[in-house]
């Protein structure tokens, strides 16, 4: 059976590798469409639209052209590899709507940046060639 580390993922935000990842997720999740009808004691349901959404958290740094892509509101062209940049692994790529960023400073920790999106279009799944 295959693993797969976290720290050897990677992605890339308008182009750019992001530097400093802690973490990353993404949810892919389909509408539910109620399909009930009289006489069934059963409840029925058809899958809706798609839509991606998630998190991404890293150390902050100004200087790093990926890290600064993540603006509120902005919409960017992301790329995840969750187990690493290497062929054969899984890629998954779309267009994601900025919805909010946060820092957070505490005592005894180094500055983090976290921000939360959404996607705009159809999100791929797709391996590395």
């Amino acid at each position: 059976m295959a693993r797969y580390k976290g720290h050897e993922g990677a992605m890339t935000a308008a182009t750019q590798d992001v530097g400093e990842i802690e973490s990353f997720d993404i949810t892919i999740e389909s509408a539910t469409l109620d399909a009930n009808v009289m006489g069934s004691d059963w409840t029925g349901v058809d899958g809706g639209q798609k839509t991606g959404n998630g998190t991404v958290s890293f150390l902050y740094d100004p200087s790093d052209v990926g890290q600064e892509a993540f603006i509120a509101g902005a919409k960017v062209a992301c790329v995840f590899y969750p187990a690493g940049n290497t062929t054969g692994l899984v890629e998954i790529s779309g267009s994601f709507l900025i919805v909010d960023v946060t820092r957070t400073t505490a005592v005894g920790d180094l500055v983090k940046k976290t921000a939360t999106i959404r996607s705009d279009g159809a999100v791929t799944e797709t391996v590395i060639v």
